[in-house]
């Protein structure tokens, strides 16, 4: 039901979450309304979207400065 939610909880849920409560990862989300379901769920995909479109202005950023440095390193000469 929450496939973005579980999968980016997991890992911290298994270290820190058992500290917080005995309950598990997947009986917590399911005590969620579904409204506060499909909102953390949609909020959760907004945040990795936004984190991919700056991946994708570094890496753009990146190819830049790269191109820059080799034009540089031809203007050198041999």
């Amino acid at each position: 039901m929450l496939p973005v939610l579980t999968e980016m909880l997991d890992e911290y849920w298994k270290t820190d979450g058992r500290a917080l409560s005995s309950v598990s990862l997947a009986k917590g989300l399911s005590l969620l309304g579904t409204e506060e379901a499909r909102f953390i769920e949609g909020k959760w995909r907004r945040q990795l979207d936004s984190e991919i479109q700056t991946q994708m202005r570094r890496h753009d950023l990146a190819k830049e400065v790269y191109a820059l440095l080799m034009d540089a390193i031809k203007a050198l000469g041999p």
